[in-house]
């Protein structure tokens, strides 16, 4: 028994220390927009089915498969939320885009400003209209995208807080 208890004690000896890397991602603070992309990606992925039999429906374009993606432009301090369905038949895509973007933009606006929050209480320094900023900095983009070769058919692009939509058509070398 006495030769099992330095065998027993070494595991614990030999327990390393965080490294650099590893001790930064555990001081670093998550910050509001770090949580409100979290959470924006998260109620997209959920919506995904919605999205795509919203788009199916007004457009009769089958699509493949549908992807979310939330990314900050530091550049256009813009919040772009992209919806980019894969479709087999690209002839009415751009329709379905605008009409998915249509569909959507009520949920969108009501929902994504408020996940770029505290929950539960709001801060004493919170600005008073924090969800209307957040919409007035969102950017939607519906891309898509034909199947199997992946090329852009259109991207249409609305602000959140805005009806006008702009479309930009690619060609098949993009």
């Amino acid at each position: 028994m006495k030769r099992l208890i330095p065998l027993l004690l070494f595991p614990v000896l030999t327990l390393a220390d965080p490294g650099a890397v590893t001790q930064y991602l555990i001081n670093e603070s998550a910050s509001l927009m770090d949580i409100g992309i979290l959470r924006t990606e998260l109620r997209l992925s959920q919506s995904v089915a919605s999205f795509k039999k919203a788009y199916e429906e007004s457009s009769g374009v089958k699509i493949v498969s549908l992807e979310t993606a939330v990314i900050y432009d530091y550049k256009d301090d813009t919040l772009n939320i992209e919806i980019r369905p894969l479709v087999l038949d690209p002839e009415n895509a751009e329709q379905g885009c605008k009409n998915l973007q249509t569909a959507s933009q009520g949920w969108l606006r009501g929902v994504i400003p408020n996940l770029f929050d505290h929950t539960g209480y709001h801060a004493s320094n919170r600005p008073e209209n924090l969800p209307e900023q957040v919409a007035e900095r969102t950017v939607v983009y519906c891309m898509a995208q034909t199947y199997p070769r992946r090329n852009n058919i259109v991207t249409v692009r609305m602000y959140l807080n805005s009806e006008k939509i702009s479309v930009m058509r690619h060609g098949d070398d993009n």
